[in-house]
Formats: structure tokens, sequence, C-alpha cells
């Protein structure tokens, strides 16, 4: 299987088919991870992701719990809003997680190489 793109999902993808035996190839156009993030926030939901792929202790060292969020534009207008929840949806995670995604890949990155697959 070819994966094409190294980022968060490719890299997940590859740790978890490697996980079950299929073999894959990771293509991506950088040499080293993107610098710059373009992801930047998880919900509680996508943050068990970190937890199927083994790196949640990792992560968690690089997160940032946070209740709620807003998003602003380059004009400090609102362009998203996740208002906070009340705790009881899910009280082992953070409603959102701040990261840094160049971290997170990082983190993936080395998971990779745990998988010869």
């Amino acid at each position: 299987m070819v994966i094409v793109g190294a980022g968060p999902v490719g890299g997940t993808a590859a740790i978890l088919l490697a996980r079950r035996g299929v073999r894959c190839i990771l293509l991506e156009r950088h040499r080293d991870v993107y610098p710059l993030p373009r992801a930047v926030a998880m919900d509680d939901e996508v943050r068990r992701i970190p937890q199927a792929v083994t790196v949640h202790e990792e992560f968690t060292a690089i997160a940032r719990p946070a209740d709620g969020l807003q998003l602003l534009e380059a004009r400090h207008r609102g362009d998203g809003r996740v208002p906070p929840r009340p705790p009881a949806r899910s009280p082992q995670l953070p409603q959102i997680t701040l990261f840094d995604q160049p971290e997170l890949e990082r983190l993936l990155r080395a998971a990779l190489t745990r998988h010869p697959e």
C-alpha cells in the first residue's frame, strides 16, 4: 500500500496499518517535518487516535488542554467557535486539545521507526 503525505493523517494511517501487518510505503515531498502548523487543535474524540497509535504519553507532554475554542481570522473577527461543554461528556479527556502540528508529526515519525512494515 502507498500512502502519500506523512502528516498526521498519513503517519497515523501507516502506523495503524503496520500494526495490523500491512506493509506500506509512506511518501512525503519534504525531507523533514514541515515547520508550520496547519492543524492546531483536536476534540476529545479525535484525541483517542494518539492512544490508538501508542503516542498518547508523548502527545500529552506537548498538548495543552482547553475548554472550548474560538478561532479568529486575520482581522480578529470570529471565524469559528466551539463553546465549552458540560463536563459529563468525556471526563477523562479535555474537550479541546491544542498542539503544534510539527511536534505531533515528529512523534508519529518516531513511532513509525518502531514498525518496519
